[in-house]
């Protein structure tokens, strides 16, 4: 799992599996966590595509026009598409220590992965480190408008 991508579809699809497979309330307290981390993903995608990373021309490369539009749509917004629109009627009451635990995602993944060496970024790594927990504070600063 070299790529956060993964992780946040990871936390998606433990959120998607309580959903299906046990109740709404199981799902209602996973949403803050999948709902942070999957904006991580997305706010991070568009750092990297501002950042002109080769990782994500590669894959255009790799996989044409069409194929790298609908792959980067699925894996990377349509989570938090998703999530935006079958988010809970009343914020989880966990929703604060469900953030503080999605910080440790992008946390533990900068701790072992080198964000620049995977993604091809000319992104200094203190930066990376400073702006991914700030990132994932960006669903509470959002709550006031969602709720």
């Amino acid at each position: 799992m070299a790529h956060f991508t993964w992780w946040g579809l990871a936390a998606y699809g433990v959120y998607a599996g309580a959903a299906v497979f046990f109740s709404p309330a199981a799902a209602d307290f996973l949403w803050g966590v999948s709902a942070v981390t999957s904006t991580v993903v997305f706010v991070g995608v568009l750092c990297l595509s501002g950042a002109g990373c080769t990782l994500l021309q590669e894959a255009l490369d790799d996989l044409g026009g069409s194929g790298y539009l609908l792959g980067n749509f699925a894996v990377h917004y349509w989570p938090l598409l998703r999530l935006c629109y079958s988010r809970p009627p009343l914020l989880p009451p966990r929703f604060w220590n469900q953030t503080l635990y999605a910080l440790t995602f992008p946390l533990a993944y900068l701790s072992v992965m080198q964000a620049s060496d995977v993604y091809g970024c000319r992104i200094p790594e203190d930066a990376v480190v400073h702006a991914a927990p700030a990132l994932a504070f960006v669903p509470v600063a959002l709550r006031w408008t969602l709720y």
